[in-house]
């Protein structure tokens, strides 16, 4: 299984939340009557989203929020560092019996925080950030994606509804006791108020889970539907969550060019016109360094232009080739 399934973006602001959600329920109430979503809020982490992917054979791939982790990074050798420590190896066999039991690829899709992993150098940028949760990486499951019904379930309600334990790698830091939040036209600025209150002053439980003693402001929430036709996500920054500012080195656009990109970018142009090729590439690259806080001058992006130009002919041409 080397499929890239790209986890959904996550709206965000409060502003805008109020407008989201009276689209959504006439939408919804429209279609099939529906009068009431039902929320979960949990806990927005501060890390980098991370998919590990299962197939029924029980091998194991990573991916990120952009692309597959080959072999040729070092991010690559920084999970197999995290996932190689006995307890990581017990949540991976774990995650194998539960893809087996549902007859399906699956993946699993968490946030992968805590140690150095803000403050590294490499080849592209330097950030700093603030936010205190582990001296080592861990690992939090907060959706699975089920590949033979193209559906995503929350990992609370899959873990349950396959009577798992998964502590304290199981995102359940609820903003509320029970976890839900019935939200309707008529409540709509009750319960946002409501939410926005309860995490103004709320802090982090995973130090505490992963038995560190430390006090670190939640970052804010995720509120994800478990009822309707879709899945709606939203988070929502605590006010008085406090980010260092980012500390970047203009990144190389050719380090964003990878094989698998281009493949996705001819499969969906068949006549090979290298303009919509060029567009297609280029909007998924400023996408991915806009998604890490990436900045770039025209002029850099001008000149990258020109050297995918000449990469795109080169590529036409060893196809044709082979055909």
């Amino acid at each position: 299984m080397n499929e890239f399934i790209k986890y959904p973006s996550i709206e965000g602001g409060i502003k805008t939340l109020k407008k989201d959600l009276e689209h959504i329920l006439n939408s919804e109430c429209e279609k099939n009557g529906t009068q009431e979503l039902i929320f979960s809020a949990t806990e927005k982490i501060h890390g980098m989203n991370l998919g590990i992917c299962i197939d029924l054979e029980g091998n194991v791939i990573f991916q990120s929020r952009n692309k597959i982790i080959d072999d040729k990074t070092a991010e690559l050798i920084k999970l197999n560092q995290t996932f190689a420590r006995p307890e990581y190896q017990t949540l991976l066999d774990y995650l194998k019996s539960l893809t087996k039991k549902a007859g399906s690829p699956l993946i699993f899709f968490g946030e992968y925080f805590g140690g150095m992993m803000n403050n590294e150098i490499d080849d592209r940028y330097y950030k700093v950030q603030n936010i205190n949760y582990t001296l080592e990486n861990n690992f939090i499951l907060f959706d699975v994606y089920i590949i033979n019904k193209d559906c995503f379930i929350d990992a609370v309600d899959f873990i349950l509804n396959t009577k798992g334990k998964t502590d304290p790698y199981l995102n359940n830091h609820f903003l509320k006791e029970c976890g839900r939040w019935r939200i309707r036209l008529d409540n709509i600025d009750e319960v946002l108020e409501s939410i926005k209150v309860e995490i103004s002053n709320q802090y982090s439980d995973i130090p505490a889970r992963f038995g560190y003693e430390c006090k670190t402001l939640i970052e804010g929430f995720v509120l994800k539907n478990i009822n309707g036709d879709f899945r709606y996500s939203f988070k929502v920054k605590n006010d008085n969550f406090e980010e260092k500012p980012k500390i970047i080195k203009k990144a190389n656009f050719k380090q964003f060019l990878t094989q698998q990109l281009l493949d996705t970018a001819f499969s969906k142009v068949p006549d090979n016109d290298v303009e919509i090729l060029s567009k297609i590439i280029i909007d998924d690259i400023i996408q991915m360094m806009g998604d890490e806080g990436i900045e770039y001058s025209e002029k850099e992006l001008d000149k990258f232009k020109d050297s995918l130009i000449r990469r795109l002919n080169y590529e036409i041409n060893k196809r044709v080739e082979k055909c």
